[in-house]
């Protein structure tokens, strides 16, 4: 007669044995410490999406430090506000007690890739970020101007 209890606690009995417990310890955890760059501000409104191994882990802009076991793991990052965009993916190995640093930098602007890497990254899009800011303040100064011009104009066609 042989019985078997699956678990990390374990029972076998054997009829000429008295029943023998044995314990089956798992392998301590090891972490990746995520570092979202970026804010509400200059990202998105939403924190990016965060998966390990596929899986959707609660991730905020600034330090995360996300409990993992030991192995590959796949790190996978996107930003999300109508549409997904900004994703950005690496795999990792962590040992047994070991904390590996990871860091997902999310696009300026939603057509740009997002960057994904073991210390801080560039954001991409920056230029195209600054060349568009540049383009609507030249055309909401011109508005101005044209406005203050045409306002200075008809005041002195009335005063003549």
């Amino acid at each position: 007669m042989t019985s078997a209890r699956l678990g990390t606690l374990g029972t076998v009995t054997r009829p000429d044995q008295q029943p023998q417990t044995f314990h089956q310890p798992l392998p301590p955890p090891g972490w990746i410490a995520l570092s979202v760059q970026g804010n509400r501000w200059t990202a998105s409104p939403f924190a990016p999406v965060v998966r390990l191994n596929g899986q959707v882990v609660p991730a905020s802009y600034g330090e995360n430090v996300l409990p993992v076991h030991p192995g590959r793991i796949r790190v996978d990052a996107r930003c999300q506000l109508v549409a997904e965009y900004g994703h950005a993916a690496i795999d990792v190995d962590v040992a047994p007690g070991q904390t590996v640093p990871v860091s997902y930098a999310p696009p300026m602007h939603r057509f740009a890739p997002g960057r994904i890497g073991p210390g801080p990254q560039p954001r991409e899009g920056m230029l195209a970020a600054v060349l568009l800011l540049s383009l609507q303040l030249f055309l909401a100064l011109t508005s101005l101007a044209l406005a203050v011009g045409s306002l200075v104009l008809s005041y002195h066609l009335m005063t003549r």
